[in-house]
């Protein structure tokens, strides 16, 4: 059994993705995530060690772990004292976008291998979280109202609307849909990876078919692998400086869904391997 709470806290969360500690080492250790050995990190899981922040910071990033929540949780473990512990007892909970304070089960939840199948397989089940999650706490749908904002036959999103509430992502009672949280996270394992490139696919296609305002930017430069770590962690940090912008209740009745999507990877001048990719674009 962990040691501390912070030890018991990483395990916690690690079991959520990964069967293992090495399996997740592993994983994080490909990704250039952690830096500290496999014998270090399991002594930090079992709770013989206390990580330095230098460490703590990295094992929270590479679980997906809210960045605040982990270190609130790690400063508490330290702690000499039950009084001196109270001080961090916000790590309990998460701010939504609203601003109020809810518990993070309540907030979000981590997609299981059927969850992401099912949401990688049946676009509509996926378009549907998404539009349920930008008006979480601002708007309740209807299955009349999915039928006229999708476009969509309202067989198709009843069928829809089945599958999720049986794979519980939704609360359904037959005509009022709610989803069961405003987030839901995805595991960074390799086993998700397909549902993350469904996802960006559907990303580039919702931009190609936009007529609204776009931004558009490329860029290209070396990279070593460690500098591709660090931009990747700061595109990470800026995605979620996104997500914690609030809006006022006034300002929320005239928003409407937008998204804003990063990627990157290393870049092949090979027309070969590109294929199509490779040929005349049309502009």
């Amino acid at each position: 059994m962990a040691k501390n709470s912070f030890a018991e806290f990483i395990k916690t969360h690690r079991k959520q993705s990964f069967k293992s500690a090495r399996s997740f080492y592993r994983e994080a250790s490909k990704k250039n995530d952690i830096s500290c050995s496999y014998t270090y990190y399991v002594s930090i899981e079992n709770g013989d060690k206390m990580p330095s922040p230098e460490y703590s910071i990295q094992i929270i990033r590479a679980l997906g772990i809210d960045m605040k929540q982990g270190l609130f949780e790690w400063a508490r473990a330290q702690m000499p004292d039950k009084e001196s512990k109270e001080i961090f007892k916000d790590v309990d909970y998460a701010k939504d976008i609203s601003g109020g304070e809810i518990s993070e089960s309540e907030n979000k939840v981590r997609v299981n291998r059927r969850q992401a199948k099912l949401l990688a397989k049946k676009v509509l089940c996926y378009e549907i979280m998404n539009l349920l999650a930008c008006y979480h706490g601002v708007k309740v749908f209807t299955k009349k109202d999915l039928k006229k904002e999708l476009n969509i036959p309202q067989k198709e999103i009843s069928r829809a609307l089945s599958y999720l509430h049986n794979e519980s992502l939704i609360d359904f009672d037959g005509e009022v849909v709610q989803r069961t949280c405003e987030w839901f996270f995805v595991p960074k394992s390799e086993e998700y990876d397909s549902f993350r490139n469904t996802n960006l696919m559907r990303s580039v296609d919702n931009f190609k078919a936009s007529s609204n305002s776009k931004y558009k930017n490329t860029t290209v430069r070396m990279a070593t692998p460690e500098l591709v770590n660090i931009i990747e962690r700061k595109a990470n940090d800026f995605r979620n400086w996104i997500l914690e912008l609030q809006l006022s209740p006034e300002e929320e009745k005239s928003a409407e869904p937008y998204f804003f999507s990063l990627f990157g990877t290393y870049r092949t001048f090979d027309f070969q391997k590109l294929g199509d990719l490779g040929h005349e674009y049309k502009i």
